[in-house]
């Protein structure tokens, strides 16, 4: 615990428990694609939900990086010139 507190004391950090890493462990794995379910039996959880309810936390920027995934995504499936040729008419 003593290292804890001297890592964060050096680079400025404010004073968190050791079990917050638990948490943080469990955003990262999810940002880096792992599975609900892997978090859950990694962290040792029965229950699906209590990992999801628990131990997720959403990141700042996190909504403004689903609409921009989504955004570009949809970019790839949706056809590029969807705009009706009026000249025919």
């Amino acid at each position: 615990m003593i290292i804890l507190f001297y890592i964060l004391n050096k680079y400025g950090l404010r004073p968190i428990r050791f079990h917050d890493l638990r948490h943080s462990c469990a955003t990262i794995m999810l940002y880096l694609g792992y599975s609900l379910k892997d978090i859950q039996t990694w962290l040792g959880h029965s229950n699906y939900n209590f990992t999801a309810d628990t131990y997720i936390h959403s990141g700042m920027g996190a909504h403004e990086q689903i609409v921009l995934s989504m955004s570009e995504r949809l970019g790839e499936l949706l056809p590029q010139n969807i705009a009706p040729d009026l000249t025919a008419i």
